[in-house]
This record gives C-alpha cells, structure tokens and sequence, in this order.
C-alpha cells in the first residue's frame, strides 16, 4: 500500500489558500460515500448542492486528479478533501494492495486511460530517440548549403560593384530572387535577412527625407517619378526654371526653396 501523504502534503497541492480552506470544510465523513483506495488511486463521491453526488478520484502515481463537479481550479475542492480524508486515514483500503478490480468503473477507466496515454508519450519519445539521422542526408545538405552561400557571396559583389546608390531604385523582385535561391539551399534563415535588407533603402533611415531620395515626404505617394503632388498636398519641388516658386517647398531640414539640398 502507498505510504498515506501528511496534511501538509496534500495542502502544497492546492491551487490557493481559498482552496485549501473550502476543502476543510468539505473533508468530512458524513458528506462521502463509496470512498476507497488502493495502491494508485483514491475515490469517493461527494454530496454537492445539485441531484447529482460529485465523482472524484486522484491518481497517486501522478498525482492527477478528476472530479465532475464544475470548478475551473486544479485540484478543486473535493479531491483535496478526498486527500484530507485518505490522508487522515478515513479512506478505508479496498481488496489486497495493487487489486485494481474493486475500484468503480468510472475510475478503473479513467486511470487506465491515463496508463495508455503515458505508455504511447513513451513509445514516441523512445522512437524518435532511436532514429539516427542519416549521414549522406547530412553532406548533402552542407553542400547545398556552402553552394547557397557562395552564389550569396558572388551575387553581394556584383551588387557593390553596380553602386550601392543602385540598390535604392532596385525592384523588391531583385531581393526576393535572391531569397528564394537562398531556400532551395536550404538556408531559410539566412533567405530572411535578405528579405529584410529590401525594406533598408525604402525605411525612414532610407529616405533622407529629400526629394532626390525614395519619397518627396514621409505619405505613401510613391517613388518620386514626375509627380508633383501627393494626396497630403505637399508638392516634389521643381527643376530650377520650371514650375512657379510658391508651389517649391522644402521637403527636408536641409533643403531650399530652389529644389537642391545638402542631401
């Protein structure tokens, strides 16, 4: 027989102290019936407020605990009780120790659902333990890998030797080519920061603000091809000679009026 927990071991086990003390009250004799135990398990049925009287049980190889009554807390006040009891020695053992066929239906099922559930968590673990990887499969992917990294390599040097200034005006297709070479060669992660590099030259620190950048200003007008105007009212300022001066504005602090710029 499993030696009986102290009080203060079934306490720990509470989920608060309002828990703990609402199981005080219920853990009397006078409100269970059909209670037993063996060498795993603990059961009993409580007389609640409905028609119905509330099953519960705790597995004490776990522990675990089930009980119908409709609390959210784990474990509710009736299967602390129920460890009150068993605990206080109240919880007669049924049958020799380890004899699971005195133990109600209901509970005999429900822990041997328990047994099934951990031999197959078990079986998987011990499965995926055993399979050894492949060492071919491995090379193999290297390979693919150091290739992705070397065409990666190749394809950076020529964009450096075009002009980085080129990289401002390139389509997000050039990037996303890029990316997807990079996740045939199975170098996923690094694909992703190739994609993000697209969003450099088009992002705050991209756009200086002026309008010989990305954008005449911080709306969503688009590059700066021939427009003038843009949904917010601002105007790209003009060619030196053309357009009237009171449509030129500044778009950056350290623009003029005349449509040139520090920047």
């Amino acid at each position: 027989m499993t030696d009986r927990w102290s009080r203060e071991q079934v306490l720990g086990l509470a989920p608060d102290a309002s828990s703990a003390r609402a199981a005080g009250g219920v853990a009397k004799p006078a409100k269970w019936a059909a209670t037993g135990c063996d060498d795993e398990a603990v059961w009993g049925e409580c007389r609640g407020s409905g028609k119905s009287a509330y099953r519960t049980c705790a597995d004490l190889t776990g522990p675990a605990f089930r009980c119908t009554c409709p609390s959210r807390k784990f474990p509710c006040k009736h299967a602390l009780a129920l460890l009150f009891l068993w605990s206080d020695g109240l919880v007669q053992a049924e049958g020799a120790p380890g004899g699971a066929g005195n133990r109600p239906g209901w509970v005999a099922e429900w822990v041997a659902d328990r047994r099934g559930r951990a031999d197959r968590a078990a079986e998987r673990r011990a499965s995926s333990a055993a399979r050894t990887r492949d060492p071919k499969t491995a090379e193999r992917r290297a390979r693919r890998v150091d290739d992705g990294l070397a065409e990666l390599d190749q394809w950076l040097r020529d964009q450096v030797a075009h002009g980085l200034a080129q990289a401002e005006k390139a389509p997000y297709r050039l990037w996303d080519d890029a990316a997807r070479r990079l996740v045939d060669a199975q170098a996923g992660a690094l694909a992703g920061l190739v994609r993000g590099l697209a969003a450099i030259p088009r992002g705050p620190a991209g756009r200086a603000g002026c309008w010989r950048s990305t954008r005449c200003c911080g709306c969503s007008s688009g590059p700066t091809s021939g427009r003038r105007s843009c949904p917010k009212g601002c105007a790209r300022p003009s060619a030196p000679g053309s357009g009237s001066p009171s449509r030129r504005r500044r778009c950056c602090p350290a623009g003029s009026a005349s449509g040139t710029c520090g920047r």
